[in-house]
């Protein structure tokens, strides 16, 4: 199923924040893209994401499709929404 969303980057990300989500992302069995403007990317790939400079307030799509996606499209929005980096794993919600 897909899913998606559009956001506003809350904060700026630095380089631990792309390796954490980019991990977070690796642990869903779902295709995860973030759009922003006319370039989309895996959100799964290290160098796709760095190559959209994500900077606070900036305007992305998060789009989700696979047979996790609404777990995927929620940890993932959480991740940018949040103030704090995100510590989530799902071996710990078993």
């Amino acid at each position: 199923m897909l899913h998606q969303k559009e956001i506003t980057v809350d904060r700026p990300l630095r380089s631990n924040d792309i390796a954490t989500i980019v991990s977070v992302s690796n642990e869903f069995q779902s295709e995860i893209h973030i759009r922003k403007e006319n370039k989309q990317v895996n959100l799964k790939s290290p160098l796709g994401v760095y190559s959209l400079r994500l900077a606070k307030n900036d305007e992305v799509t998060i789009i989700c499709h696979g047979p996790d996606s609404e777990a995927a499209l929620n940890t993932v929005v959480r991740y940018f929404m949040d103030e704090k980096p995100l510590s989530y794993s799902r071996k710990q919600r078993s």
